[in-house]
């Protein structure tokens, strides 16, 4: 992320923060070899990190939105969870504007393969 990506990030938060919000939540889903966010809500009251107690929605200005999907694409980036790729992945990220602490809940989805080699005498088949 760079300086004025920095800053407008920054100030999309303050914003928020100065209109009595308390909390901002990003949601994102992706698989394979393509992710987006699928929204953003921010929160004005019992809005508690670990206890994903989120009250009250915000009624976003697109620019509002735009920024805080580019906070979202950038705050992933520097995850290093690769949440898109093959079977992919989904989660939410969860910023208090009152702590400036931010949590992801990254879910990746593997795909698991059992392998099983048996080897039988069926007598009703072979003899």
């Amino acid at each position: 992320m760079n300086t004025e990506e920095k800053q407008k990030n920054r100030a999309v938060l303050t914003q928020l923060k100065n209109e009595g919000y308390t909390g901002v939540s990003i949601s994102f889903d992706g698989a394979g070899d393509s992710g987006s966010i699928n929204g953003a809500t921010a929160f004005k009251e019992d809005f508690i990190l670990n206890e994903r107690v989120h009250v009250d929605y915000y009624g976003y200005e697109p620019q509002i939105t735009n920024l805080l999907d580019d906070l979202g694409y950038a705050i992933l980036s520097d995850s290093g969870y690769d949440w898109y790729n093959n079977d992919g992945g989904y989660g939410s990220i969860h910023i208090s504007l009152l702590t400036g602490d931010v949590e992801l809940d990254i879910r990746i989805r593997v795909m698991d393969t059992e392998d099983h080699l048996i080897s039988i005498e069926v007598k009703n088949y072979t003899r």
